[in-house]
């Protein structure tokens, strides 16, 4: 991935990626290559102890959202599931139809509107 993509998929700006992307090459975390395409461009790689750290916090957070949902009611978990469903199915209809990519540089520092295309907001979860 280029230090470009990364800024834009973490909602920074170049300049603190570049210091992120220092940091975990000083660490052993990733290595820096230059692009074979671009010379003005560098591709960014987790190194084999990057990836590892990189499971075992994915890991970490899995067992941590298994914990906290595994005390919800089954009514809440269908609820859940019916919105995980919905996510998961405007995700991919965003990439179907490629309208605009899911993060680019022009959207990175906008504030979400969570309103909705329709500008309503979400309704408040039953109690």
């Amino acid at each position: 991935m280029t230090l470009k993509q990364l800024a834009a998929a973490e909602q920074v700006k170049a300049p603190t990626m570049s210091r992120i992307v220092a940091g975990l090459k000083r660490a052993g975390l990733a290595k820096i290559e230059a692009d074979v395409k671009d010379a003005r461009r560098i591709q960014v790689t987790a190194t084999a102890r990057g990836r590892l750290l990189l499971q075992q916090a994915r890991t970490r957070r899995v067992r941590l959202v298994a914990e906290i949902l595994s005390s919800q009611g089954e009514p809440e978990m269908n609820t859940l599931l019916k919105a995980a469903d919905l996510m998961e199915r405007a995700v991919q209809q965003a990439v179907t139809k490629r309208e605009q990519p899911l993060v680019n540089e022009k959207t990175v520092n906008k504030k979400p509107d969570i309103r909705g295309s329709n500008n309503r907001s979400f309704p408040r979860a039953e109690s």
